[in-house]
């Protein structure tokens, strides 16, 4: 391909990787012993070119991997150091992406969120290729395992500390569930075993609380619940419970409606009373 103002397309695509990994402009041009006009104009023409067919893979390439040509010891290298310092596992790259994910639903963009964490979009670009290749060569499982462990699971525990961070909140949804089941079950003329089933999602459903969340809470619960025995003695234990169980039944306790709070739904009570 002919040259613009001198530069070639692979220097011009790899002085725009260096850019996005932190270099600075002013260097850019040092590197490429250019004025700012001539860089303005080599970037213009440059850019047009792109819709070339096959360009756009050439400079994907060259731009992921700027380290080529005047820039073969430029800052990519200081970018890997330093993505591997914010990012350095599998874990800590999905936790950065769970992140990004909740503070681009308030508003952050992404440019900012990272460099609140010492990144670029360069670097997170980098990072990116990196884990996205190791994801690929991971088995299922080892994937689901960690996601769980990552993402998934610290969402879940987000929601039980948000809303049912209190045993009688958890108790009141639990004690519900087990009404509408089992009034299910004195209705079920046909005898259906899917009936229950039936009964507790459509329950789940009007209290705003999801499935996945109410599996996460019961088996948080189950483990809570054997701890706080433990500490305090099965009498103890069952005495308290028996009194949070009848403050539920007297209706003093409310179940947070998660969804309509998540979804800042207006105008709809927010919680749900016995």
């Amino acid at each position: 391909m002919e040259t613009i103002n001198g530069i070639s397309f692979e220097n011009w695509a790899a002085a725009c990787g260096q850019l996005t990994q932190g270099m600075e402009e002013s260097k850019i041009l040092e590197v490429l012993g250019i004025e700012m006009p001539v860089w303005q104009d080599t970037m213009e023409k440059f850019t047009a070119k792109l819709a070339e067919p096959g360009l756009i893979a050439k400079y994907t390439e060259i731009f992921s991997n700027p380290n080529i040509g005047p820039f073969a010891s430029g800052g990519a290298d200081q970018g890997d150091q330093a993505w591997m310092q914010v990012v350095p596992d599998h874990g800590s790259f999905i936790r950065l992406q769970r992140e990004m994910g909740k503070a681009s639903e308030n508003g952050v963009d992404a440019q900012t969120f990272l460099q609140e964490r010492g990144l670029n979009i360069g670097q997170y670009s980098q990072a990116s290729m990196h884990y996205m290749k190791m994801q690929n060569e991971m088995g299922d499982q080892a994937f689901h395992n960690a996601y769980m462990e990552n993402s998934f699971n610290l969402d879940m525990q987000d929601l039980v500390d948000k809303y049912f961070s209190e045993y009688e909140t958890y108790l009141a949804l639990q004690i519900k569930l087990d009404e509408a089941v089992e009034i299910a079950e004195k209705n079920n003329k046909h005898g259906l075993t899917s009936e229950a089933m039936y009964a507790e999602r459509e329950c789940l459903e009007q209290l705003g609380v999801d499935q996945n969340l109410n599996n996460y809470l019961i088996d948080f619960y189950n483990k809570w619940t054997e701890q706080k025995r433990e500490e305090m003695g099965d009498d103890a234990f069952f005495n308290w419970q028996d009194q949070l169980i009848e403050k539920i039944n007297k209706g003093e306790v409310s179940i947070p409606n998660v969804e309509q709070k998540e979804n800042e739904v207006e105008g709809i009570t927010d919680n749900l009373d016995f």
